[in-house]
């Protein structure tokens, strides 16, 4: 029995696997961001002579997300008014990527992993079961998700959304 316990115990680890970097993920981080910030990054939506009316009107996808490596406390305030977690810069940093999306869900981490200098982090939207097909999808919105991290020696982000 303890022979059987063990073999569990190990797949267990092995197929959930260990999070080398402590990552933790925030969703709707948006919410604490500085207006400067949001006026400036996450147009809601855009007339093609670069007007932004209200949120019925036309939308220009080709908007591209923006990312954020934030490694100070200087960095921080300039993008932040608050933050829901207290964050030590001398042991930790926090990525932003700041998106359109046509879903309310949550994301979760997949993978993160460092190339180059670059920190490559890919999330995947949680999606609910369902035996049934589901739908959810409204008009665009921008969103903000942030990941604390264990401080990496990168000098770049990039998120790979899937």
């Amino acid at each position: 029995m303890k022979k059987y316990l063990m073999i569990l115990l190990f797949l267990l680890i092995f197929l959930t696997g260990c999070n080398t970097y402590d990552a933790i993920i925030y969703q709707n981080v948006n919410k604490y961001l500085k207006d400067e910030v949001l006026d400036r990054d996450l147009k809601y939506y855009i007339y093609p002579d670069g007007t932004n009316p209200d949120r019925d009107s036309y939308f220009d996808w080709s908007i591209n997300n923006t990312y954020y490596l934030i490694d100070s406390e200087e960095k921080h305030k300039k993008l932040f008014n608050s933050f829901p977690s207290a964050i030590d810069f001398e042991k930790e940093m926090l990525c932003v990527i700041l998106f359109y999306d046509c879903y309310s869900r949550e994301h979760k981490i997949m993978n993160i992993m460092v190339q180059n200098e670059i920190l490559k982090i890919s999330i995947k939207e949680k999606k609910p079961f369902s035996l049934l097909p589901y739908g959810g999808a409204h008009y665009p919105i921008h969103r903000g998700i942030a990941i604390k991290l264990n401080k990496l020696d990168v000098n770049e982000v990039v998120f790979v959304i899937r």
